[in-house]
């Protein structure tokens, strides 16, 4: 059996070669394009073992064919779809049209839907196979013995993956994956702390695992020489700095042999210092991110975060004094939030004036902690299909929870409310009309009008910031090399 190997970057042949379909929906209005990391790892496991492997990834390539054109011309023995909670009816509604093409494909889905909400997929007809937890070390077995069944086994996978015994991911079995120029890469896996609102202990194991720097390296070192022209990397940790000089060993080797764009995201606050803020300006770094959730005490105090809003205060400014731009990241309507409290956020956005704001809504995800307090203390409405993050236009999605002093009017009141008053990029002057509309529906005309004086400011500013970079680019890597970036941009 092949589970019996630990280190997956050593894999026997097989005789039984069979093609794998691998697809990633687009969710809808997400303008991300980034190719699915986790589906690279499983396409390299499969190649290793003799498969011949196609990736489809919507959220890489999104104007590419229907999947029935790949269905019709690869003619796979098995397909995969990966499924977050936020793109489900993409995800059914591809696998519909799988199965109208060719009924007699086995359909095996996972991803962080499958193992949070296992029993919702096993409900849906045409699925064969529901795979749960990391799949790196039992996907070999899963797709040489899927076959059609009459109702979808859950598969379960309880090995804890060891990141330095799997193969690097292959992005070249991609469609188009010459047009990937954002590169996403683990230094480690999961996260040791538990807020009550964060479903990654419950998507994958919940143990931190780190990986050697010198292994995320030579991976990197590999995709300079695959990947056709310059790419940026994003680092996709949970938590990076649980050991911090491991992660600064890693930047440090960064900055001398790899020595492109990068870009590191879910730092906490207790995390900032002198020391890594130093190393990342060296770097190049101009910015990063902090999670700050709610900056109403009685709020923040409920989630489990592990740290205070006091750390956080002292990191922004600490940001601000290394002259480094500034993210903050929200969530509306948390245990204890309501109208009222989410002002604390939006003063607290407004003090340290961050270059980016994210404003999610609080979804009730199983197996988290706000979900019990949910089910005690409100409404719980259906969340499957919906996403905390806010993709696309300025447009509220329907939130999935209510309570009797923050009904669900109110929660969709506070995100117009706290674009408006923070002055967000999501809202743009084009749009004004149809903006001016939904100011007058929850009652915001009065902060409607304090963003759109500033808003013009705020675009022209921004409009000459661009053209500053586009030049900044030019000088650094050429004016054919710019230009060959900014069409592959275009071309998705």
């Amino acid at each position: 059996m092949i589970k019996e190997f630990i280190n997956l970057k050593q894999i026997p042949e097989t005789k039984n070669k069979k093609r794998i379909l691998f697809v990633n929906p687009r969710r809808m209005n997400c303008e991300v394009n980034m190719p699915h990391m986790g589906l690279a790892i499983l396409a390299a496991i499969l190649k290793k073992r003799g498969h011949e492997v196609l990736v489809v990834d919507y959220q890489l390539v999104h104007n590419a064919p229907k999947i029935s054109y790949f269905v019709k011309e690869f003619k796979p023995s098995v397909v995969g779809v990966s499924i977050i909670t936020g793109n489900v009816d993409e995800a059914i509604s591809l696998i519909n049209e799988v199965r109208e093409i060719d009924s007699t494909i086995p359909i095996v889905v996972g991803g962080p839907h499958a193992s949070l909400y296992p029993s919702h997929l096993k409900k849906q007809t045409g699925i064969d196979y529901v795979v749960s937890g990391e799949a790196e070390h039992i996907i070999i077995d899963v797709i040489e013995k899927a076959k059609k069944n009459k109702k979808a086994l859950e598969v379960m996978s309880e090995t804890i993956v060891n990141p330095d015994q799997i193969p690097y991911p292959d992005y070249k079995t991609f469609y188009k994956w010459d047009q990937i120029n954002s590169y996403p890469i683990m230094t480690s896996r999961g996260c040791p702390f538990r807020c009550s609102f964060c479903p990654v202990a419950h998507v994958g194991q919940k143990k931190w695992r780190s990986r050697d720097p010198d292994d995320c390296i030579r991976e990197l070192e590999a995709a300079k020489k695959i990947i056709p022209h310059n790419f940026s990397v994003f680092i996709q940790d949970d938590n990076p700095l649980v050991i911090p000089e491991r992660f600064y060993r890693f930047l440090k080797m960064y900055e001398e042999k790899i020595k492109l764009p990068i870009a590191i995201t879910n730092v906490r606050a207790d995390n900032i210092n002198d020391k890594f803020l130093i190393l990342l300006k060296r770097m190049g770094i101009d910015g990063i991110g902090i999670a700050v959730e709610s900056a109403n005490p009685e709020v923040f105090n409920l989630i489990n975060k592990g740290e205070t809003l006091e750390t956080i205060d002292l990191a922004a400014k600490l940001i601000k004094k290394h002259k480094m731009s500034l993210s903050f990241c929200f969530v509306i309507g948390l245990p204890g939030d309501n109208l009222e409290r989410v002002k604390d956020s939006i003063k607290f956005a407004n003090k340290h004036k961050p270059e980016f704001i994210f404003w999610n809504m609080a979804m009730p995800y199983k197996n988290t902690g706000i979900r019990s307090w949910f089910e005690k203390n409100g409404i719980i409405y259906n969340e499957i299909g919906k996403s905390s993050l806010n993709d696309g236009s300025f447009m509220c999605d329907r939130p999935s929870i209510e309570t009797p002093d923050f009904t669900i009017w109110q929660r969709e009141k506070a995100h117009y409310m706290a674009l408006f008053r923070t002055v967000h990029d999501r809202l743009k002057i084009r749009d004004t009309f149809k903006i001016l509309k939904v100011a007058i529906e929850y009652q915001e005309l009065r902060n409607f009008v304090y963003w759109w004086s500033r808003g013009l400011i705020k675009s022209l500013k921004l409009k000459i910031k661009l053209i500053w970079r586009f030049f900044k680019h030019i000088r650094k890597d050429g004016l054919n090399n710019t230009i060959k970036r900014v069409l592959i941009i275009l071309r998705k």
